[in-house]
């Protein structure tokens, strides 16, 4: 099976690593009137292919156009998180936890268009 070099980054497998801790999380929400649970895993589920996508891109400005797209999905499921844990559908150190994983890809994405790209302005990945 052919792997895709994207697929060996960093915010490809923390954003796997996002989705499989919301999954764990919400997997036990009892009173979930709201569908917070329905909203975390679909907010989740995108991460991958949006950090695919800024890992493919050739040029810089692409790239940080899709990063700011991870970072804005990002902010999406913490909010989602924070609500659930005002709803105590989760505990604060579970949001806590979450939070790491966040900050960590947010992180991640951020640093990526220096690790990708040298002074040619072309993407070592592509």
């Amino acid at each position: 099976m052919q792997t895709h070099g994207y697929e060996r980054s960093k915010p490809w497998k923390q954003a796997l690593a996002l989705i499989d801790l919301v999954r764990s999380l919400t997997a036990v929400f009892e009173n979930d009137d709201l569908g917070l649970a329905g909203k975390l895993r679909a907010i989740a589920s995108e991460l991958p292919l949006l950090t695919a996508l800024a890992y493919e891109q050739t040029e810089y400005d692409k790239l940080t156009s899709h990063a700011q797209a991870v970072n804005a999905q990002l902010f999406k499921l913490l909010a989602q998180a924070q609500l659930a844990q005002h709803l105590k559908l989760i505990s604060p150190k579970q949001l806590i936890q979450l939070r790491k994983l966040i900050d960590t890809l947010d992180a991640t994405m951020l640093s990526l268009a220096d690790e990708l790209f040298e002074d040619d302005g072309q993407n070592q990945a592509a």
